[in-house]
């Protein structure tokens, strides 16, 4: 029989039973909190996989089932409710054959035998995608058996392309290294050569670029004089500067010195620390001696204008005062003429006509550095005019003189009084350098173009040439001054001192140019001088035989002389000289009196035999046009062009503008009688 619970029992039922429901309800908030938690994960874990675009998978060999995470759907392009991933040859059939069979082989062994794997692979995806996949399986075992595979599956389709890019970028970088037409190199951090170009080794005469790895890029390519600034670069750059058109000196392996511009790019990585750097070397050798020899071109440009300047001045100057002095010496040779031979006054006037033997030498000198006529020129043999212009310089200097003339030596055409000029400055500036005595050796040897060397060719006609050569003994010249030696306003005289400003010089350089030569020098501090004289030659020699040899005719043919000068004493020292000869004499002043005279004297049946016409007419017709139109009153009038301009072309070539002989000033009176007697034979 039962008892009848009592209310204690009661009482304590209902209180168990309300913490079972307490308990029951906790559980049930904590089995939703776990299952929020959980979806929460899931949320956060596929979300996860799809930034990081990994999804995983697993495979239950048993079950033969496979599981899927989201990620994973996306990247073959399917959806989770119209796709099942348990057929796996499905699956496969996503991959290209060669990459299906690679994942197939590496699965089954993973099943099989436990061996995980790791394969990146290409598939088309279900929206038609190409992509690049990284699958990892790993197997897991119970008690040796393979239970499960697990795996992931990255899509590296955006890493894959970049690698792509990367590679390709790569082999674009290395093709442009290879052929770049500089030489091109990599240097470490440390300074050594990591890799080199063909350009590179063939500049620097190796053989392989094995033959440049390795070694230290300062003392390798450099010269000695070029290695410190190297070392300072090479600091700048490691501190990430950027070197632009560094000039350098390369040294090939066989001695050669290459002029280079280095440029330099410092690669960096991401914390940007250096290293390594692309370094190129452009050649500029042949640049650099362009631009030397342009820059002698524009010093020589600049000294030609300097001396045209000067050229200007002398040539007005000299021409006035070749006037002067032709009045002086004219009277002076009249005035020898009616003094007692022997007696002193004839020793006074003999002495003072030297010296305007002298002023008038000088004078020419000066109207040598006129740019505006030509030498008178004749073609001669050079051996005795260079031992008696050497002898005149030395005879009482204490100089001891050495010749040497090749046996042979060709003629040259050239202006007795203007090269006289040249080779009497050059021995006084050698006499000049030798204060307490020596040596001048003069050579002259013949010269073919085709012999000289490159810069000489440079700068002369493609023609033969006469060399001669002046060398001292003295202290030299220093080599900054040598491209200044023949500017006529420098010297390395004192101002102040007995051997003047250094014109000299100046005047056989404008005088040697003329002839179509060449005139330069070669000095070194301590070695003495040598002045270099290239003249053009004449092969087959064509001597004009001088008015010296030619035999002296009668005066008979000539009675009546005509003379034009601007200048009043000219022409009465003209008029008294020829009154000496025994000639009859009618002077005027330009041009239209010398017709309207022409035209007199025929009129009166006693026509001018003879006509010396002045060149130069200040402001009036001068004697180019003047005899032009006295040929067409008289035929057979003889002619002579007379001038103070030495080197006027139409002195030079005075046949060409009709005239029958030619008479520079200033002349004495036995000038003057050899000239007409020349020309009337």
């Amino acid at each position: 029989m039962s008892t009848k619970p009592t209310y204690e029992q009661l009482e304590q039922e209902v209180s168990r039973l309300q913490e079972e429901v307490v308990k029951k309800t906790q559980a049930e908030k904590a089995l939703r909190r776990s299952e929020k938690a959980l979806k929460e994960s899931e949320r956060m874990l596929n979300e996860t996989q799809t930034l990081a675009k990994i999804g995983g998978w697993e495979y239950h060999v048993d079950k033969k089932r496979t599981t899927w995470t989201d990620e994973v759907y996306r990247i073959y392009g399917v959806h989770r409710e119209a796709y099942d991933p348990k057929n796996l040859n499905l699956n496969f059939s996503f991959y290209s054959p060669e990459d299906r069979n690679c994942l197939i082989r590496a699965f089954r062994n993973a099943v099989l035998n436990g061996e995980p794997y790791d394969l990146e692979l290409g598939f088309i995806s279900a929206k038609g995608e190409h992509i690049w996949v990284r699958t990892i399986g790993n197997p897991v075992t119970e008690n040796g058996k393979v239970k499960k595979v697990v795996g992931n599956l990255m899509d590296i389709t955006e890493r894959k392309r970049a690698n792509e890019m990367l590679l390709a970028e790569r082999l674009k970088l290395e093709r442009y290294f290879e052929h770049i037409p500089l030489m091109a190199y990599n240097f470490s951090l440390n300074g050594r050569i990591v890799d080199c170009n063909a350009e590179a080794v063939k500049a620097l005469e190796y053989d392989s670029k094995e033959d440049l790895m390795g070694k230290s890029a300062i003392s390798t390519l450099y010269t000695q004089g070029s290695q410190a600034k190297a070392k300072r670069i090479f600091k700048r750059w490691r501190r990430g500067e950027r070197i632009k058109n560094e000039e350098l000196k390369l040294l090939t392996r066989k001695g050669k010195v290459i002029d280079v511009l280095l440029n330099v790019d410092t690669v960096f990585d991401q914390s940007g620390n250096p290293i390594h750097t692309l370094a190129t070397h452009l050649d500029v050798t042949e640049h650099k001696r362009a631009r030397k020899e342009k820059e002698r071109l524009q010093a020589e440009l600049q000294r030609v204008q300097k001396s045209e300047a000067i050229a200007t001045l002398a040539g007005g100057i000299a021409h006035d005062y070749n006037n002067l002095i032709s009045v002086i010496m004219g009277n002076l040779s009249l005035s020898i003429e009616q003094a007692e031979p022997g007696s002193e006054l004839t020793d006074f006037l003999n002495e003072a006509n030297m010296a305007s033997l002298k002023v008038r030498d000088l004078t020419h000198e000066l109207m040598a550095l006129s740019r505006q006529g030509i030498p008178v020129m004749e073609v001669r043999p050079l051996e005795e005019f260079l031992h008696n212009a050497s002898d005149s310089i030395f005879k009482e200097s204490g100089i001891s003189l050495k010749m040497s003339i090749q046996k042979d030596l060709w003629s040259v055409p050239y202006d007795r009084l203007t090269i006289g000029t040249v080779f009497r400055n050059v021995m006084t500036n050698a006499a000049e350098a030798m204060p307490d005595g020596g040596t001048v050796t003069v050579k002259a040897e013949n010269l073919r173009f085709e012999e000289m060397n490159q810069h000489l060719r440079l700068t002369l006609n493609p023609v033969n040439y006469v060399h001669i050569s002046i060398q001292d003994q003295g202290d030299g010249i220093p080599r900054e001054h040598l491209n200044k030696i023949f500017d006529p306003y420098f010297s390395t005289k004192p101002v102040e001192g007995q051997n003047g400003m250094g014109l000299g010089l100046a005047m056989a350089h404008a005088i040697v140019e003329k002839h179509g030569g060449h005139i330069a020098m070669d000095a070194s501090p301590g070695e003495g001088t040598t002045v270099n004289i290239y003249l053009p030659a004449e092969l087959k020699e064509d001597v004009e035989k001088s008015l010296e040899d030619t035999p002296l005719a009668t005066r008979s043919s000539i009675q009546r002389i005509l003379v034009m000068d601007d200048e009043e004493m000219l022409r009465k020292l003209a008029q008294h000289m020829l009154h000496r000869l025994g000639y009859q004499v009618t002077t005027v002043k330009d041009g239209v009196e010398a017709i309207d005279a022409v035209k007199r004297q025929k009129r009166e049946g006693e026509p001018f035999d003879m006509a010396i016409l002045d060149l130069t007419i200040k402001g009036g017709m001068g004697g180019e046009q003047t005899v032009r139109e006295l040929l067409k009153l008289d035929p057979n009038i003889k002619t002579i062009v007379s001038s103070g301009y030495a080197d006027d072309p139409v002195l030079s070539h005075y046949k060409e503008y009709g005239f029958m002989g030619r008479m520079a000033k200033p002349y004495e009176i036995q000038n003057l009688k050899e000239t007409i007697e020349n020309l009337a034979n």
